[in-house]
């Protein structure tokens, strides 16, 4: 097995939780970013950092270093959270992760806990990296989290194991490139929600095989 490296090793007790969500975790690519996300619907929804899906309307979802396929983008131009469709038929097998909505039974995010994110990174295998909150705001928590170039928009989780936000890149303009923020439960609920009453009205995208990234 795998040598651990630094930041998964002194992860907090929730990172042999979350061995199991690892391929509930998918790569976002649109026009101009890469992101993370993760599998929130069995129907084919995927929730990844929206500041990375940015004004697209259409996206590819990488399921596998050898797998890519078209997703369409169904919410509004929300600045931090995206949700993505694909044919349901291609995460067959990659459970949506459970997330505590209605908010009222959302996990809290206090200073100073430990959280736990997986990331995909570009690149490179899926890991499990941990940090603290370090400052809690309405919308947005900051950490001290860093997370590799492709990284953001992959779940956030307690010590417990329960999913509370996806990282987001950071809003403040003295943080670094690879600063991530959290956006709460709260707001992936909101869009899902919101999300979920457009389904009906179009097909999910056709389950294509997509040309593959040439670094991949």
């Amino acid at each position: 097995s795998m040598v651990p490296s630094p930041t998964v090793a002194s992860a907090s007790r929730a990172a042999p939780l979350l061995d199991k969500h690892l391929e509930s975790v998918v790569a976002v690519w649109s026009p101009t970013a890469r992101a993370s996300g993760f599998v929130v619907d069995s129907r084919g929804l995927i929730a990844p950092d929206g500041r990375a899906v940015g004004t697209a309307t259409v996206v590819e979802v990488q399921l596998s270093p050898t797998e890519k396929v078209p997703g369409s983008v169904l919410s509004d131009r929300s600045r931090d959270v995206a949700i993505v469709r694909v044919d349901p038929s291609v995460i067959a097998g990659r459970p949506a992760l459970a997330l505590s909505c209605p908010p009222s039974r959302a996990p809290a995010l206090n200073d100073d806990q430990t959280i736990a994110s997986v990331t995909v990174p570009l690149n490179g295998e899926k890991e499990i990296v941990s940090g603290d909150v370090s400052g809690v705001h309405p919308r947005r928590v900051e950490t001290d989290m860093r997370l590799p170039f492709g990284g953001f928009g992959g779940p956030v989780f307690n010590d417990a194991g329960a999913v509370v936000g996806l990282t987001s890149m950071s809003v403040d303009p003295d943080s670094r490139r690879d600063d991530a923020d959290v956006v709460p439960t709260i707001f992936v609920c909101e869009t899902l929600a919101g999300s979920l009453s457009t389904l009906s009205s179009a097909a999910p995208p056709a389950p294509t095989r997509l040309a593959l990234h040439p670094q991949l």
